[in-house]
């Protein structure tokens, strides 16, 4: 049977405006599926943590750790190579998605065999239940990965957010009404299955179901090669982001685990709402011209002074307003049960705001193919990363966080050196890039210090007032500063608003 193509293109040559409008515009609807599907998280979060105390969060982490795995081994890395590869088949795409689904059936007993030595690890029979039941949510949402990879591939991204929206939506809400009715961890269990079965269930729908021969394997075999890399790398990440909560949660427990984590949700909140949600956008993007370097550096200098400029600010107000912050999230039944996490998010925001400014070269190297390099560079990263933890655990919690601190001050500039070496970014360019937004956040640093050192919030007795009036006077010292100072940052979040609002011929 003759082999159809679904898509083909080719590393654009012409003017980069259509392109960048097309990234722009699908970075919008990206952007606002994650806005509301966070928001919808982190207000349930907020709700639940009123209903739930830290041990039934950290319960749920150790149920995630399991999930991120599965998740990971479920897509295959699937979607990264639809997305990537040039010419694409009908059989490759049919086939692939009957390998996901042999793949998710396989996936799922394997889970529900381990979960009883997996309980045992962590020194918890609850984990059992909690881990058998969880765990159908990785290999459902698995089933959908090849619509998603379609999708992403034709920047259907207004499809992909009205998905995410609405399993967001309803799976929040599934969470806070098994929360009100007292059914603790497993109200976050149950959102998290409504989000990824309404996923698939969308995913199908609307992105259709695949055409071709099923049963065509050979066909999909460069795909999975290339997915399998993408496989590796990604659970050496996903290692790189665990490790450090398997050993809280091991050693210090679960109340102490669900207080950590809650501090990197804090930490780590711009990350998913600026980077993590431009990634996909910037994969599709990068691959059009994989080949192009000067492109690649005028692409990644702009979206990660963009990044940088919009997250700044973030990292300031929690840095100065970390024990308000944790104090106010107790507004339905006031707490002090998530105060203990204010130490941990100032040592911490420091480095959320390097992994920000990190969030692209991986990308980068992925579209470029060097799935080799990524490989190398992500197991470099973990072991770097266990040795920060091991060392930090012998201080407590608070010393695990200084040890990552120290290890994303490191890992820095060693990744502009090879964002240097793979695709000719200097580090001096890329540096003064963001040098501008980095001063202007120290200006807004430096007023709110001054405030404190003032004790002016002590006249202060409202938290909440103690919030709003210091994050209002951190964001007009910020975007004064930036207004004036830093002409190509506002100018670059400028030409994003304008990018959006006019009509442009997509490439």
């Amino acid at each position: 049977m003759k082999s159809t193509t679904e898509t083909f293109f080719e590393p654009l040559t012409g003017p980069e405006k259509p392109l960048y409008a097309l990234a722009v515009r699908s970075g919008f609807w990206t952007l606002v599926s994650k806005i509301i599907r966070y928001a919808f998280v982190f207000l349930s979060q907020l709700i639940l943590m009123n209903f739930l105390n830290p041990a039934d969060f950290g319960l749920m982490r150790f149920v995630t750790i399991v999930l991120g795995i599965a998740n990971l081994l479920s897509e295959a890395g699937l979607g990264i190579a639809i997305v990537q590869k040039k010419s694409l088949a009908a059989e490759e795409i049919a086939s692939s998605f009957f390998l996901i689904v042999v793949l998710s059936l396989g996936l799922y007993g394997a889970i529900f065999v381990s979960a009883p030595a997996i309980a045992l690890f962590f020194k918890n029979a609850e984990l059992i239940d909690l881990i058998r039941i969880g765990g159908m949510a990785a290999p459902i949402g698995g089933l959908s990965v090849v619509q998603r990879g379609l999708m992403q591939r034709r920047f259907q991204y207004g499809k992909l957010s009205l998905i995410e929206t609405i399993s967001a939506v309803v799976g929040s809400f599934a969470g806070i009404l098994l929360g009100y009715f007292g059914f603790r961890v497993w109200a976050l269990v149950w959102s998290v299955l409504v989000y990824n079965m309404l996923t698939t269930v969308l995913s199908i729908g609307i992105g259709g179901w695949t055409k071709g021969d099923l049963k065509a394997l050979k066909s999909s075999i460069a795909l999975w090669l290339f997915g399998l890399g993408t496989v590796v790398q990604r659970v050496i990440d996903y290692g790189s982001s665990n490790f450090d909560y398997i050993i809280v949660g091991k050693y210090f427990g679960e109340t102490a685990l669900g207080i950590y984590g809650m501090a990197f949700v804090v930490i780590t909140l711009p990350q998913f709402a600026l980077g993590v949600i431009m990634v996909s956008v910037a994969m599709s993007a990068f691959s059009r011209f994989q080949e192009n370097n000067e492109r690649l550096c005028a692409a990644f200098i702009r979206l990660t002074r963009v990044t940088t400029a919009l997250s700044i600010p973030y990292f300031v107000l929690v840095f100065f307003l970390a024990p308000e912050l944790m104090k106010a999230i107790a507004f339905i039944h006031p707490s002090a049960q998530w105060v203990p996490a204010a130490p941990f998010i100032r040592v911490l925001a420091p480095m959320g705001l390097i992994y920000c400014l990190n969030s692209y070269p991986g990308t980068v190297w992925m579209a470029k193919g060097m799935t080799k390099f990524r490989i190398q560079w992500a197991f470099f990263s973990f072991v770097a990363l266990a040795l920060a933890v091991i060392i930090g655990s012998h201080y407590g919690v608070l010393g695990i966080c200084k040890a990552l601190l120290v290890r994303a001050l490191v890992l820095f500039p060693l990744s502009l050196f090879f964002n240097k070496r793979t695709f000719g970014l200097s580090p001096g360019r890329y540096l003064w890039a963001i040098m501008p937004s980095l001063l202007c956040g120290l200006a807004a640093s430096l007023v709110l210090w001054g405030c404190t050192a003032l004790s002016i919030d002590k006249t202060i007795h409202n938290v909440f007032f103690i919030i709003a009036w210091e994050s209002v006077l951190c964001i007009m010292v910020y975007i004064g500063t930036l207004r004036f100072g830093s002409k190509e940052a506002y100018c670059d979040i400028s030409g994003v608003i304008s990018a959006l609002v006019k009509k442009r011929k997509t490439s």
